[in-house]
């Protein structure tokens, strides 16, 4: 037996019931912006990666080498910055990327280990895309995606769930007093 559960918006003083219409464009919203995170957050960079694996392993000489932070809301997040130059099908290229996805972390220490271990003239190994020679990075991996998978299906579900409360008719239209 359903029982009909009125969403409410509003200060806790005066509460407006979102009513049918309301709660469906609320699910719609979160709906669409969890399937926005998935594909964006978690699916992309799958796709990105799969393709990654057959990029050409190509020499290449690591040109800058530098540990950069940023820090919001009171949290520092440490990178690698390395500028690499290889060549490719005869051409000469330069590239930043050192991973496909943007490389952070928390902790300093991993960053600077990457830094210390590409100095600047050294020879390292990156990966090239034979069909953009532009495109290479030097770890092709991706970083865990868990953080995006679960608030992408958080999202999703708790869109899904309204929308089908709607649906069903759970949410009872409440009339004003």
């Amino acid at each position: 037996m359903a029982f009909p559960i009125p969403i409410t918006l509003g200060s806790r003083r005066k509460r407006r019931p979102l009513g049918p219409v309301g709660t469906a464009i609320l699910g719609a919203l979160l709906a669409l912006g969890g399937l926005a995170a998935l594909v964006l957050g978690v699916v992309y960079p799958l796709l990105r990666e799969r393709a990654a694996r057959s990029w050409e392993q190509v020499p290449c000489t690591i040109v800058t080498s530098e540990l950069r932070s940023s820090t919001r809301k009171g949290h520092t997040k440490y990178r690698p910055a390395i500028t690499f130059r290889y060549e490719y099908a005869g051409a000469t290229y330069t590239s930043n990327d050192f991973a496909l996805t943007g490389w952070e972390t928390s902790g300093g220490s991993s960053a600077r280990d990457i830094v210390a271990n590409h100095n600047p003239g050294s020879a390292a190994k990156c990966f090239v895309d034979p069909t953009d020679p532009t495109d290479a990075v030097m770890v092709r991996d991706i970083e865990p995606i868990w953080l995006p998978l679960v608030l992408s299906l958080v999202f999703l579900g708790g869109g899904t769930f309204l929308l089908v409360r709607v649906a069903t008719g759970a949410i009872a239209t409440v009339k004003p007093d």
